[in-house]
């Protein structure tokens, strides 16, 4: 049975959310509380559900959006048509993936927990779409269009986590044309992935795939 101590540590963990925040990094409480719980690496939902609200993030896998203002930021430029993904999209799919600390230098990573076959969506990378000057002061964001991101400061899933590969990575991100009109962020498997390998991507020009080069422009390394 757990201990008084550990159920008021979750309850603390569950209710750790803060919808002004804008750092970066853990806040004490939530490391204590991470250390309480000896976890340096997350597999189940319910683990990834607590680690994510002690970094007070909002799990989500959608893109987050006024429909009352979408219409600026509707299938900007040349989104990729591809109906197999957008039907993926709009079901909130994603690969079976776990969250490790890699290192202190590193931070936090993303793992695939089985293997994972090149041109296998991945899962998007979600947030809230905002204008460029409203984002949050993080860099946990990526360029959506012209003017305009998918900010992961406050609300975003595994994805958020993957780490730069330079010239070895083995995912690219693809503009997607969604069911609801909008272009959305997935991540593909460049390659062949092996269970308990690391995702990771290129953050540069060319890291984009040719139809969205125009559409995202830079995506920002994040640890915490």
């Amino acid at each position: 049975m757990n201990s008084p101590k550990f159920l008021l540590l979750v309850s603390l963990l569950l209710n750790s959310i803060s919808a002004h925040s804008s750092s970066s990094d853990l806040d004490n409480n939530s490391w204590q509380a991470l250390r309480f719980l000896k976890k340096t690496e997350f597999h189940t939902e319910r683990e990834k559900a607590l680690f994510f609200n002690a970094c007070q993030v909002t799990y989500t896998r959608s893109l987050l959006y006024s429909y009352d203002n979408r219409t600026p930021y509707q299938s900007p430029y040349c989104s990729t048509l591809n109906s197999t993904i957008a039907d993926k999209i709009q079901r909130n799919e994603m690969a079976d993936l776990s969250i490790k600390l890699i290192n202190n230098h590193v931070g936090y990573g993303v793992f695939a927990k089985h293997a994972i076959a090149q041109g296998q969506y991945i899962g998007e990378f979600a947030g809230q779409l905002k204008k460029i000057e409203d984002r949050s002061t993080n860099i946990y964001y990526a360029y959506h269009s012209k003017g305009c991101v998918v900010d992961a400061g406050l609300y975003g899933n595994e994805i958020r986590f993957i780490n730069d590969g330079e010239q070895h990575s083995n995912c690219q991100a693809w503009a997607i044309l969604g069911h609801d009109g909008m272009s959305h962020i997935a991540m593909i498997a460049q390659r062949n992935i092996e269970a308990q390998e690391q995702l990771t991507m290129t953050y540069s020009a060319n890291f984009w795939n040719s139809c969205s080069l125009d559409a995202y422009q830079d995506m920002r390394h994040y640890r915490y």
